[in-house]
């Protein structure tokens, strides 16, 4: 795809270098391209069924179901996680990418390798590379304004 004739091509990547003194530690992270994959192998939860006077209604309110939607959400960000460091080659020790039960195991991998300031770091680099912030926005809008500008002087 093109805008306004420049090819915009690929998800945003980015890098986060972590410090060691017997060498860096390199995640290498891209964004999320879509959540089909997610979806598919784990279906939104549905809340029960109940009956009252004016017929079914679903249970909303259902406590099995509330931890159901915390689980869900939990498995969500896990997924995400998974997903946009897969270009850093992970090898990880507890989760098994093919197997939903084991993805929120990301965090006592990373808890092994990684002090409680480093798993921040990690999650907000995580977090940077699949979302749109106003720092990376005013970024690129000063470096479009003084490209126009380099262009008007010529």
């Amino acid at each position: 795809m093109r805008i306004d004739g420049v090819q915009v091509d690929g998800l945003n990547e980015d890098v986060l270098v972590l410090p060691r003194a017997a060498g860096n530690v390199v995640f290498k992270g891209r964004a999320v391209e879509s959540y089909d994959e997610f979806d598919t192998l784990c279906p939104i939860p549905m809340p029960p069924v109940m009956m009252t006077r004016k017929g079914k209604k679903n249970d909303v309110e259902d406590a099995g179901y509330k931890q159901m939607l915390v689980n869900y959400q939990l498995k969500r960000m896990a997924w995400m996680v998974i997903k946009t460091l897969e270009p850093a080659n992970i090898e990880w020790d507890t989760v098994v990418v093919t197997e939903p039960k084991t993805w929120t195991k990301w965090v006592d991998d990373m808890a092994k390798v990684l002090s409680p300031g480093e798993q921040r770091r990690l999650l907000d680099f995580i977090l940077e590379v699949n979302c749109l912030d106003e720092r990376k926005v005013a970024a690129a809008r000063a470096d479009f304004l003084l490209g126009l500008a380099r262009e008007a002087q010529a």
